[in-house]
C-alpha cells in the first residue's frame, strides 16, 4: 500500500541531472542556454508577399462565397472557369514576385489579361442575374483596386528598365 501511495504522489525531477555545486547558478544558466539555442534555432520570418497579391487574395474569397450559391449547372461552367483564372492570376502574381525585372513585367502583363477575363466572364455572369448586384458590385470594387495596383507595378517596372 506504501509503494501505491508512493508512486502516484511521486514526481519526476530533472535536478538529478544538474550538477550539485551551486546549483541554483546551475539551473539558472540551463535555463539560459536552452533558450538561446531555441533561439538561434528559430528561422527567419518568410517574407510578406506583396499588397496587390493579398488584394487578389481577399477578392477570391469574395468569389468564393458568390460561387457557392450559384446553380450546380452554372457552378461547373462559368464558375469553374472564373475559378481557374481567379487561381491563375494568383499564381502569375505570385511568381512574378520572385522574377527578375524582364520576366516579371512579361508575368504581369498575363496577369492583367487574366484580370481583365476575371472581369468579363463575372460580367457575364451578372447579366445572366447570376451574381446578385451587391456581391457584383462589391467584388468588381476590389478587382479595379487589384488592377489598379498591377497597372502602377507594371509601370513602376517599366521605368527602372532601359529601353532597348
Amino acid at each position: 500500500m506504501f509503494v501505491e501511495r508512493f508512486a502516484l504522489n511521486s514526481k519526476i525531477s530533472l535536478l538529478c541531472l544538474l550538477p550539485r555545486t551551486n546549483s541554483p547558478h546551475a539551473l539558472n544558466r540551463f535555463f539560459v542556454d536552452i533558450i538561446s539555442a531555441y533561439e538561434n534555432s528559430l528561422q527567419p520570418p518568410p517574407r510578406e508577399l506583396p499588397a496587390v497579391i493579398l488584394k487578389e487574395k481577399i477578392a477570391y474569397n469574395s468569389w468564393s462565397s458568390i460561387r457557392k450559391d450559384l446553380p450546380v449547372i452554372e457552378r461547373l461552367g462559368i464558375g469553374d472557369k472564373l475559378e481557374s483564372l481567379f487561381i491563375s492570376l494568383l499564381e502569375i502574381s505570385f511568381f512574378s514576385s520572385y522574377q527578375s525585372i524582364d520576366k516579371k513585367i512579361i508575368s504581369l502583363e498575363l496577369a492583367i489579361a487574366r484580370l481583365d477575363a476575371i472581369k468579363f466572364f463575372l460580367q457575364i455572369a451578372w447579366e445572366r442575374k447570376l451574381v446578385a448586384t451587391d456581391s457584383y458590385s462589391e467584388i468588381s470594387v476590389q478587382l479595379e483596386e487589384v488592377g489598379k495596383m498591377l497597372g502602377g507595378w507594371k509601370k513602376g517596372l517599366s521605368n527602372k528598365t532601359p529601353t532597348r
